[in-house]
């Protein structure tokens, strides 16, 4: 299907080659001139002062490194390689501020497809920043190996028809932000297809049994929450306290009201007023469960509960509020299907097993993992093939 659509309003090619839906692409996963192009778009970013200021733009180029893009193709790089087409892979963002989906990007077109990506107008600033350096670098000479393989593309969302025509053009659409079960590992793609990337949560499990200790975890903690003003899904909403004194408790809030000040983040008067807007709703809605009112921690808000539902979870908009409470295994199960991953500081006893759980460290929470749930990436995508 040729890209070449008449629409009666015009759309934003942020990029597209004059000759990317003309020139047949040849299907090579993990071809070396393409990882050389990752590999300096990486250098490229890191180069930019303005842009490594951001910690979730420096941490995309860094995965990105060629150490580790080698020690993934020695893993999913195909023995023997099948002469046929490029597949064609329609990426479509989310509204939200979670950016896996430029990973996924990427990785796909190093499995040798040929994808374009569409950039919600209402993403967030990093992912608007992101998706406009791609398209800069994509206009480069080093960065025209990419652009063979690469269309970003921007229109209002109500422009529905535009996104079914390129859904039509895709041999596999995966769509972030969206209701329904991903595809599962090692399923075969037969085309058309949607893979549909759940909106999920985190939540962190804390423990500090020594107060000395809660001055370190208040400064993990704040990692991983500060990056996403909007706190993606891979940061924190939540913090369930388990075995820790209201003591202990206490002296973390207070270093972490302490160290906000040396993290540079984007929380302003704005998202103070979209916490108490969110307050106002969990009185109105859930009023059983709350426990005192919300207290202010610098530029964060707290709401302490007696139990957290997913009715709750569906009320968070981020913008800097954090629920707590303390752990219990049978309300936390209640809640555990639109969980993402779950983030500790300690090493959970066999009394506390949490089976189907994804566990990450604190401090660790927003980096990229190219499996998630049952899905691994790199299978998926090297697993589509064009026009069948």
């Amino acid at each position: 299907m040729s890209l070449n659509l008449n629409f009666s309003e015009s759309i934003n090619w942020r990029l597209k080659s004059h000759d990317f839906d003309k020139k047949p692409i040849p299907h090579r996963p993990w071809d070396p001139k393409v990882i050389a192009s990752v590999i300096e778009l990486s250098s490229f970013i890191l180069k930019q002062k303005v842009l490594t200021e951001k910690k979730e733009i420096t941490a995309f180029a860094f995965w990105f490194n060629a150490s580790k893009l080698e020690q993934l193709s020695v893993s999913y790089k195909p023995k023997f390689a099948i002469a046929r087409l490029a597949a064609r892979v329609f990426h479509i963002g989310p509204s939200g501020s979670d950016i896996g989906y430029l990973y996924t990007l990427l990785f796909s077109v190093l499995c040798g497809n040929q994808c374009i990506l569409y950039v919600n107008q209402r993403a967030s600033n990093i992912s608007q920043v992101l998706a406009e350096v791609l398209a800069i670098y994509g206009r480069t000479r080093a960065g025209r190996c990419l652009a063979e393989r690469l269309a970003i593309v921007e229109y209002p969302e109500q422009m529905n028809y535009v996104s079914q025509c390129l859904m039509d053009w895709a041999d596999l659409s995966v769509r972030w932000g969206s209701s329904g079960e991903a595809v599962s590992n090692g399923h075969t793609i037969q085309p058309p297809s949607i893979v549909r990337i759940p909106y999920q949560y985190s939540c962190a499990l804390l423990s500090i049994q020594r107060k000395k200790d809660a001055d370190q975890i208040a400064k993990d903690f704040l990692a991983d929450l500060l990056p996403f003003e909007q706190q993606a899904s891979a940061s924190p909403r939540a913090i369930y306290w388990y075995e820790t004194t209201q003591e202990n408790q206490k002296a973390f809030w207070q270093s972490l009201h302490k160290h906000l000040g040396c993290f540079k983040s984007d929380f302003s008067i704005k998202h103070k007023v979209a916490q108490r807007t969110t307050y106002r709703f969990l009185l109105n809605h859930f009023s059983d469960y709350i426990c005192n009112p919300l207290r202010t921690v610098g530029a964060l808000s707290v709401c302490t509960m007696a139990k957290i539902t997913a009715g709750c979870f569906a009320a968070h908009k981020g913008q800097g509020l954090l629920y707590e409470t303390g752990f219990d295994i049978h309300a936390f199960t209640e809640v555990q299907p639109q969980l993402f991953q779950l983030i500790i500081n300690f090493e959970l006893c066999d009394r506390l097993a949490l089976p189907n759980v994804k566990l990450v460290k604190l401090g660790q929470a927003t980096q990229f993992d190219y499996k998630r749930d049952k899905l691994n990436f790199a299978q998926l995508f090297l697993s589509i093939q064009h026009g069948i």
